[in-house]
């Protein structure tokens, strides 16, 4: 814990929560002594461990608490069955529905170091059954439907599967196709297949494999600016180093194959960002932090807490969010009144009916003008609100269709599909991640299936209406380079 003034101001269960996380700090450091591979490994590590404990000790307050977590860990861990009935009868003399006070933390203390020695003697068992050592081969294969060959590639990480992938179908005739992508644990001979796909057309799968680079962030083009592109491999290496460590630690036993996977992907695009950048100090820098690695104990590095797949659904969480925070609003003349106005879009302020429309009527009398704004409805789709539109524009002229289209104006409707199409984008990008995420957790096969067509809303009429591009937000086009793989196997 930082020694600083927020400390003051805390809550005494925010400093019991922080005093836990340093305790298991200590304990995980001092399990690290024993795996470590010198003398003066060992003395910084403890170190570091008195460095944490003075921390505590030098407060009046808590240094009581922090002797009595030590002490008790300790004979938990030497006695447990002895604490555990001790702490098993506390539980049933204590009054029900109230909790310990901190300077009563007996209870608060055993449950806490029950729950830390029962944490690590499930990663001990973990670490003792997992059969993953931590180097990954990949191959990807696909064949037509109804073939039984596959053609077949290996490769070094998910991400160089999947752009072989894309560049093999790039080319093919309409057709259904198979696809798997699949990696194997070298040491133990353990596969896995990482995506498949049944029945899906090569313009399909193109699609979404570049969906994929969009949404993990994979695709990296030098900008022609050599500190830019520098900073651009600083990046890359700092996550890559990060992955690595994490598919390494063993306090982090059931993520290491996320981090692994990972940790490949960030070496590859390293390498091909590298080569395309003209950075040749990459792959030296890219040993160095593998050597930093190999050298570093795993026991002392701290586990992340989350993986790479927890930022991947954050992220489009985000982008979903703000999308819905911004809302549109469009306005055009009123067709009853032009020196009044329409005003429709998308504001979430309603989770069932976020679309609505409004008359601004603009108001004369006694030599005084304002603005009387009046409801038109709300609305459950941008369909719905189109076809509000269009009928109260029929409604106050009584002409027909065709004089409708000019009344609601070709840009108003193109930007009201375009936050529609977007919208209906992010969301299903927001539901792909946390699939995704749950399938490699679970080390499942991550299905690849052809996204259907977000657009829900009628064309728009008249001849002009062929002339309005689709404003949602486009992919970007697959282009594949001239040298795509510098990898060892393609």
């Amino acid at each position: 814990m930082e020694d600083d003034d927020r400390w003051n101001y805390a809550s005494p269960h925010e400093v019991l929560d922080a005093m836990h996380a340093d305790f298991e700090r200590t304990v995980r450091l001092d399990t690290a002594i024993g795996h470590s591979r010198s003398r003066d490994e060992a003395e910084t590590l403890r170190d570091e461990i008195n460095t944490i404990s003075s921390a505590w000790l030098e407060r009046d307050e808590w240094q009581t608490h922090w002797r009595y977590l030590q002490r008790a860990y300790h004979e938990w861990t030497t006695e447990p069955r002895q604490l555990s009935a001790y702490l098993d009868r506390l539980i049933l003399q204590a009054p029900l529905g109230e909790e310990h006070p901190p300077d009563d933390p007996t209870i608060d203390v055993l449950e806490f170091v029950s729950e830390l020695d029962c944490r690590h003697r499930e990663v001990a068992r973990r670490r003792a059954t997992q059969r993953f050592s931590g180097a990954v081969a990949y191959e990807a294969s696909y064949a037509r439907v109804g073939d039984t060959e596959a053609r077949r590639i290996p490769a070094t990480s998910w991400w160089q599967a999947r752009h072989w992938l894309s560049e093999q179908v790039a080319a093919l005739p309409d057709q259904q196709l198979r696809v798997e992508i699949s990696c194997q644990e070298v040491q133990f001979g353990d596969q896995r297949v990482v995506m498949t796909a049944q029945r899906i057309r090569p313009t399909e799968l193109l699609a979404e494999l570049v969906r994929f680079d969009d949404l993990l962030n994979a695709w990296h083009e030098p900008r022609g600016l050599p500190w830019l592109d520098e900073l651009r491999v600083d990046v890359l290496l700092e996550e890559y180093s990060t992955a690595s460590a994490a598919a390494q630690n063993p306090w982090d036993v059931e993520h290491r194959f996320e981090h692994r996977l990972r940790a490949d992907d960030l070496r590859d695009q390293i390498r091909d960002f590298a080569a395309h950048a003209d950075i040749e100090d990459a792959p030296r820098r890219l040993a160095e932090a593998d050597a930093n690695l190999a050298s570093t104990n795993p026991y002392a590095i701290e586990p992340l807490g989350r993986t790479w797949l927890d930022d991947l659904v954050d992220r489009a969480a985000r982008r979903l969010r703000q999308h819905t925070d911004r809302g549109i609003a469009i306005e055009y003349p009123h067709p009853g009144d032009p020196a009044s106005t329409i005003h429709a879009g998308y504001r979430d302020t309603s989770i069932t009916t976020p679309w609505y429309a409004e008359e601004h009527l603009l108001l004369t009398s006694d030599g005084e003008t304002w603005t009387q704004i009046l409801p038109i409805g709300n609305y459950g789709s941008h369909h719905e609100l189109v076809n509000a539109l269009r009928q109260h524009a029929k409604d106050l002229r009584h002409v027909t269709e065709d004089v409708i289209a000019q009344q609601v104006p070709l840009a108003s409707l193109a930007a009201l599909r375009s936050h529609e199409d977007t919208l209906a984008q992010l969301t299903d990008d927001l539901g792909v991640c946390r699939q995704l995420r749950a399938n490699v957790a679970a080390q499942r096969a991550h299905p690849i299936t052809a996204t259907p067509s977000r657009t829900t809303a009628p064309p728009l009429r008249s001849n002009a209406a062929n002339e309005t591009r689709d404003c949602a937000t486009a992919r970007r086009p697959h282009t594949p380079r001239t040298q795509p793989h510098r990898g060892r196997h393609l």
